[in-house]
């Protein structure tokens, strides 16, 4: 075993919608036990219920964590503040030595300023440590989703 590579190394899975990110993510799930598994979109909502859970799920959970569709969830306006909860998530998580994998339509960055990201979306500070918490991975592709090609 490499002791350049930290035990603990998650995964950033990002590429255009329906190539296969989740499926991915999935399949590498189905060899770890006890993941939470969290949807993007419900963050706003878990931290709205209880904020105070939320935090203590992210800080006191030991294993690992999959965050699905990053980038689909809307800001959470939380006592009059408008709370990016994906942002407080990874500034939470970052210094606990267990893996995250997360998906997402959005590269952590981008040459092209016209392209979203990561960086645009929750700032330079929440890239950068996404890419120091995880391998990042891009996958190209068309969409194979059933309703992408009519058959349901």
């Amino acid at each position: 075993m490499n002791d350049d590579i930290p035990l603990a190394t998650g995964l950033y899975i990002s590429g255009p919608v329906g190539c296969g990110k989740t499926f991915l993510a999935d399949c590498i799930l189905k060899k770890m036990e006890s993941v939470t598994r969290i949807r993007a979109i419900d963050l706003p909502r878990m931290y709205r219920e209880s904020e105070s859970e939320f935090i203590q799920v992210v800080r006191n959970n030991r294993g690992p964590i999959m965050v699905d569709d990053v980038g689909c969830e809307t800001k959470c306006s939380y006592w009059g503040s408008h709370i990016e909860v994906f942002a407080e998530l990874i500034a939470l998580r970052a210094e606990i030595p267990a893996a995250m994998i997360m998906t997402s339509n959005l590269p952590l960055k981008h040459l092209d300023p016209k392209v979203d990201t990561i960086a645009k979306r929750y700032g330079d500070r929440i890239a950068s440590r996404i890419g120091g918490m995880c391998w990042v991975v891009n996958v190209n592709g068309v969409d194979r989703r059933p309703e992408a090609k009519g058959k349901l």
